[in-house]
């Protein structure tokens, strides 16, 4: 899957899960995310969703630098509204044209967005310049599954 993307990755550190049926805040990945991004002081999630990955690294983290990107309009407006002293933290946007924030970050993380883009190396190499330090994405091995066919 990386290999599309043309990037040579130094430091590559793969992490897998065995497929579950948790959701929410107790799904593995979400909890490992958090654990890895430990001592940094500034993340760019990619793909924030319904904003349960902010509330866990709030909570956890709550000095975090944060801004989280989607591109479904709906979802950044709900998210705005539940937290509301946090608006200019989420961003409408899509994966695409991430050099219109204007900034890097230490960690770019993205969850299970790429498996749902026909050009997921394009996000990958969008992604990869905001990352100072980490870049940590997740995705279902279905993705990997289908280039080895």
């Amino acid at each position: 899957m990386l290999e599309k993307t043309g990037i040579v990755f130094p430091r590559l550190r793969s992490i897998s899960f065995s497929q579950t049926n948790m959701k929410g805040p107790s799904h593995p990945s979400r909890i490992k995310i958090v654990e890895l991004i430990s001592g940094y002081d500034s993340i760019l999630d990619v793909g924030c969703g319904t904003g349960l990955a902010y509330q866990m690294i709030m909570n956890v983290y709550p000095c975090m630098d944060y801004v989280g990107v989607d591109v479904t309009a709906k979802l950044v407006a709900h998210r705005r509204r539940k937290w509301p002293a946090a608006q200019e933290h989420f961003i409408n946007l899509s994966v695409y044209n991430l050099e219109k924030i204007g900034r890097t970050f230490d960690v770019v993380m993205c969850r299970h967005l790429l498996e749902d883009l026909p050009e997921y190396d394009i996000a990958i190499r969008k992604m990869y310049p905001q990352a100072v330090r980490e870049l940590l994405l997740v995705f279902y091995s279905k993705v990997l599954a289908s280039e080895r066919d």
